[in-house]
């Protein structure tokens, strides 16, 4: 279901990490912007490498977790 998606565009170096597995949280800024999209029932991820052009398959990866941080003011999208 589209609405289960979330879509982000990430630069070069996190996209690979991510699909490398190296990297397994992503992290996005505590502000009214992202917690109307993160926090809604969000079951996967979409990455884009930059701004891609259409066509470009994403990288899918699927929510495990999504947890705030108030310290640190960021929301932290945990991936498998």
């Amino acid at each position: 279901m589209v609405s289960d998606i979330l879509v982000l565009h990430l630069k070069g170096i996190y996209y690979d990490q991510i699909a490398s597995g190296q990297k397994t949280v992503e992290y996005r800024d505590m502000t009214p912007y992202w917690i109307a999209r993160i926090t809604k029932d969000k079951r996967w991820v979409h990455f884009y490498k930059g701004y891609p052009p259409k066509g470009t398959p994403p990288l899918l990866k699927r929510i495990v977790g999504i947890t705030v941080n108030a310290v640190a003011e960021q929301i932290e999208i945990h991936l498998e």
